[in-house]
């Protein structure tokens, strides 16, 4: 089989489309999903690897990591945006996938290692089917019950006020955040209790 990006792409879509739209995401573009809400637009990504970071992390340049995160309109610091890419998310997560793979060799470096937050797609493409169906299951564990929770602001207002970041870890999610205290940080506070009233 040849693999690329684009095939492992198309296996992406045709396991994750179907459960995406039972969870209510109905605007799909390569390898992003969204979903609107009353306040929220909630984003589901799993980008793939260039070529330069694939070397850094040792893999292929078809493996790919995952993020999660929920974009709030009104909390927007510039001129809000229709379907958010996953740097404009107001919260973002990182997907931790379950399986074990100690197979990738950072910058050349010959001792095996793993990382909790990319899915290593091998080279003749003999782990695809398992690493996409573990990407699944990681969508239904994490990614949709983080933007379930994150689409109430009641509970976004407490994830900003008591939550920090962290990286992910195996079968948990990384929490991406401002730093408590910054600026953009107390302009989100400010903004979302403006919109709870």
């Amino acid at each position: 089989m040849h693999l690329d990006g684009r095939v492992v792409g198309q296996a992406l879509a045709s396991r994750l489309r179907p459960v995406l739209l039972e969870h209510g995401f109905h605007r799909f573009h390569g390898r992003n999903a969204w979903r609107r809400s009353d306040f929220t637009v909630g984003l589901i990504s799993f980008p793939s690897m260039n070529a330069y970071v694939a070397a850094g992390v040792g893999c292929t340049t078809y493996s790919f990591s995952g993020a999660a995160g929920v974009y709030y309109p009104a909390l927007d610091h510039g001129a809000p945006v229709e379907w958010p890419r996953d740097y404009q998310l107001t919260f973002r997560g990182v997907l931790g996938k379950t399986i074990r793979q100690p197979y990738f060799h950072p910058s050349g470096i010959s001792d095996g290692s793993d990382r909790a937050d990319v899915w290593h797609v091998l080279e003749d493409g003999s782990n695809l089917e398992v690493v996409v169906e573990d990407a699944v299951e990681t969508v239904l564990a994490q990614a949709v019950p983080f933007i379930d929770r994150l689409d109430d602001p009641r509970q976004a207002m407490q994830s900003l006020l008591h939550e920090e970041g962290r990286n992910p870890g195996f079968g948990s999610l990384g929490l991406l955040s401002a730093g408590r205290g910054s600026e953009q940080h107390t302009q989100d506070v400010d903004r979302l209790r403006a919109l709870l009233g």
